[in-house]
């Protein structure tokens, strides 16, 4: 068993040594950070999350417009 995972511990150590681009090759382009790129991602994710918190707006209005006709009723 020791033996066994001796080996698998050094084989994965070489693997993990051999990973990543060729030095000459530089970055990749993920990793250059291009605005361009960065920016279209950035406003894919951004836009939905501005939509949700717009109708998590509108939801907590109307709870509070409900909860205010309910303490009118109770008085």
């Amino acid at each position: 068993m020791t033996t066994t995972t001796t080996i698998l511990l050094a084989g994965t150590l070489a693997l993990a040594a051999c990973g990543g681009p060729p030095p000459e090759q530089g970055a990749s382009p993920a990793a250059s950070g291009e605005p361009a790129e960065n920016q279209q991602l950035l406003n894919a994710v951004k836009e939905p999350l501005d939509r949700a918190k717009s109708v998590e707006q509108i939801e907590a209005e109307q709870k509070r417009a409900m909860d205010a006709q309910i303490d009118e009723q109770g008085r």
